[in-house]
């Protein structure tokens, strides 16, 4: 297609300069801005806690944790005689900020350079207009960083598959919905797609042109990507391939026989052109990061380094924290897939991308094998998380829109036929039309108010003075919105729901006793809704926890519902349900707030006594029929008792563990074979880490189990392991005395 044949750009002539100006480019643009522009100064009200003689005109709201920690950064860089950026998490001050330098000096950069402009004190957080606009100055850079990504799709995508597939990828990557929403906060992972997309359209040239500046200006941008976030490393995979696949290309590498592509490529892989590009990601990252290197020993081995594997281990499903509970039992490639994309992307567009992705596999163009390597990598290696945030889906939505302009265009392309072209067309449209509303839909939640704020409200107007208000503990609490100096705010934040999270060990009364005892004297609730319940609801273990929060919010825990707030997605005259969805997607914006008022202490007294009977009734009753089973020597019965109660996520799960240790125990000394010893063993060591009451008697049981098997030194190792530890009882010291004495196994 020449540029006289297309209809849809312009010619512009400015002195020597001659302009094409691409119309439908201009078109995604402008819907870009469209869904990401609004509301910006969300959380700027006239609302405050305070009485009114106390309360500013004015106020600011953040209720997004991550993006008041990277302004807090900003802020303590501008304030600090130190070169490097301090970070923390949660709440333990780091050395380091946890996230690279370069969206640091941007957001320093940005609010600077709009005080001058518009007036204000930068990162004065006193005076609540200079709070608004130190905020406002870092939103519009990272909107106007997304809205920059989608010329560069379109800059990439002009260079792998030409104009049209160009114009289709950005305008399905100026409408997907999260990408829009993300570039509403101050955080970094728009800025990152930003270098990320920057790198990959000079990997197109690359691919294209090969001329080693593209090279090199695409490992800049790799290395400001990856001093943004260190994930973002990824991008070098279609850089990489980009320059192998040109080398392979000039060489007329399809006449070569395998041996020798493989000989070819691996020379290229380890040429200096790829050399001298690393060294360009390598010193960028130096420049902007020169503590990395000039302090090398804190940056690797000090607070910095035990956050990030602290992360890292938290991301692989080594623990959970309890705002984390809905990922317990998830499967993460499915979790990918079928959740995050599906609502980052958009079920029309996520499908059509995934088809995209097909197409290229068989179509198998350079091009191709340069965007399937990205994503092929990229699955592998973030697919596999057992704890995924929507914002995980970030760095894909480029390529998914990318793919899924080349499935639209390709079917146009690759095929002949008078069907082609309006089948493109369709197939175009079936994506972009779902794309907008979802986009208008979550762009619209910006432009009312928050029902945090609105929730905050209702309680100033209806609260007498001196209520005990309850109120969880949440990186986006309610509790700036209703803290008064008229009432006493509660935090929901007790021993026993950690250590329920964590182990499971506390029994199902002690879980009654300490929630009933954290609501003593509370009047009135405001809890959001997927903060906690619905995350254990999703999981399907913790019983008590799971009836505390049912029951309280179906109105039958001696508390009745007063009122809820909630704002959803809604455009074109649909209302999107997005409860279903990873909670961050509304957990920052569109939270739902419920407002509980208690009928009376008696009410609530009650109502736990109940709640307490029923669930010990149903724990004490599994138990008791695994233990029956266990003495009666039907192992068979007893393995299935204790599994069930594993399964249904009975409080107490140690004394579950113990009843299987003991089946494969009986079952290995009967002559079963090794297998059930390691399953005895594994399950003696489930039941000592389950069990904070009475850990001494599992140790015990499992101590008099490596001597009845004759395992002495295994024996002898565990009870050193227990005096360096400090625990003692009676059972322990007798188990020492046989081992030292030589006793003979029972």
């Amino acid at each position: 297609m020449t540029p006289e044949q297309d209809r849809f750009s312009v010619a512009l002539t400015l002195g020597r300069y001659r302009l094409r100006l691409d119309l439908i480019l201009l078109l995604a643009l402008l819907l870009g801005s469209l869904v990401r522009v609004n509301g910006l100064d969300w959380g700027w009200t006239d609302f405050s806690p305070l009485p009114a003689a106390q309360a500013p005109a004015m106020s600011f709201y953040n209720f997004h944790p991550d993006e008041a920690s990277n302004v807090l950064v900003a802020r303590n860089f501008t304030e600090s005689d130190s070169w490097r950026p301090t970070g923390e998490l949660y709440g333990q001050k780091l050395d380091y900020s946890l996230y690279g330098a370069t969206t640091v000096y941007l957001h320093v950069m940005a609010v600077k350079l709009a005080s001058v402009v518009g007036g204000f004190t930068p990162f004065d957080f006193e005076d609540p207009r200079s709070f608004r606009d130190t905020y406002l100055a870092i939103r519009w850079l990272t909107q106007l960083m997304g809205l920059a990504s989608i010329l560069l799709l379109y800059i990439a995508a002009h260079h792998l598959y030409g104009r049209r597939t160009a114009r289709w990828a950005a305008l399905f990557l100026a409408l997907t919905a999260f990408h829009a929403q993300s570039g509403r906060f101050g955080t970094v992972d728009v800025p990152m797609v930003f270098f990320m997309v920057w790198s990959l359209a000079h990997s197109a040239r690359l691919l294209r042109f090969g001329q080693r500046r593209d090279l090199w200006l695409g490992a800049l941008a790799a290395g400001l990507a990856l001093s943004t976030k260190v994930n973002a490393i990824l991008v070098v995979v279609p850089l990489t391939v980009a320059e192998l696949e040109w080398q392979f290309a000039r060489q007329a590498g399809l006449r070569m026989a395998l041996g020798a592509r493989l000989k070819f490529l691996l020379g290229h892989l380890f040429g200096w052109r790829l050399w001298s590009a690393a060294a360009v990601t390598v010193g960028v990252f130096f420049v902007l990061n020169p503590y990395a290197f000039l302090d090398y020993h804190n940056y690797l081995f000090g607070d910095h380094a035990f956050a990030l594997f602290h992360i890292i281990r938290n991301v692989r499903g080594e623990f959970f924290y309890p705002f984390q509970i809905q990922f317990e039992h998830i499967h993460p490639f499915v979790y990918l897939f079928s959740n995050v994309l599906l609502w980052s992307a958009g079920l029309a567009l996520e499908l059509a991308g995934l088809a995209g992705l097909v197409f290229m596999g068989l179509t198998r163009r350079p091009a191709d094998r340069v965007l399937l390597a990205w994503f092929l990598v990229s699955v592998a290696l973030t697919g596999n998380a057992q704890v995924m945030f929507m914002r995980y889906a970030l760095p894909f939505l480029p390529l998914i829109a990318l793919a899924a302009a080349r499935l639209v265009q390709g079917l146009r392309e690759e095929y002949r036929g008078g069907w082609t072209r309006p089948a493109s067309w369709a197939l175009g449209l079936l994506v972009l039309l779902p794309s907008l509303q979802w986009s208008m839909a979550l762009a619209s939640v910006h432009s009312v108010e928050d029902s945090r704020i609105s929730a905050g409200r209702h309680l100033k107007q209806v609260l007498p003075s001196g209520a005990v208000v309850l109120h969880e503990r949440s990186a986006n609490s309610i509790k700036p919105v209703i803290h008064r100096p008229s009432y006493t705010n509660v935090c929901l934040e007790i021993p026993a729901l950690q250590r329920a999270v964590e182990s499971n060990t506390a029994s199902a009364g002690q879980q009654v006793d300490a929630l009933r005892a954290r609501l003593d004297g509370v009047e009135w609730a405001a809890l959001l809704e997927s903060n906690r319940k619905l995350g254990f609801d999703r999981n399907g273990g913790y019983p008590v926890i799971r009836a505390f929060y049912a029951e309280l919010f179906d109105g039958r825990l001696g508390f009745q519902t007063d009122s809820v707030f909630q704002v959803l997605p809604r455009a074109l005259g649909i209302t999107i349900d997005d409860e279903p969805a990873e909670f961050s997607l509304r957990y920052y914006d569109h939270e739902e707030i419920h407002i509980f008022r208690r009928r009376s202490a008696q009410a609530v007294d009650s109502a736990f006594v109940a709640l307490r009977a029923r669930l010990e009734d149903g724990q004490d009753r599994t138990a008791a029929l695994a233990r029956q089973a266990l003495a009666e020597g039907r192992l068979e019965d007893a393995r299935s008792f204790a599994e069930q109660g594993l399964n249904n996520g009975t409080a107490g799960a140690s004394m579950f563990y113990e009843v299987l240790a003991r089946v494969f125990e009986q079952a290995a000394l009967l002559g079963s074979g090794t297998e059930e010893l390691d399953l005895a063993a594994r399950y003696y060591q489930k039941a000592i880490q389950t069990d904070a009451l009475f850990r001494e008697d599992r140790l015990a049981d499992y101590g008099e189990f490596l001597l009845a098997l004759g395992q002495r030194e295994a024996l002898g190792q565990l009870l050193k392991q227990v005096a360096s530890q400090g625990i003692s009882a009676p059972r322990l010291d007798q188990l020492a005395r046989r081992l030292r004495d030589g006793s003979p196994t029972p």
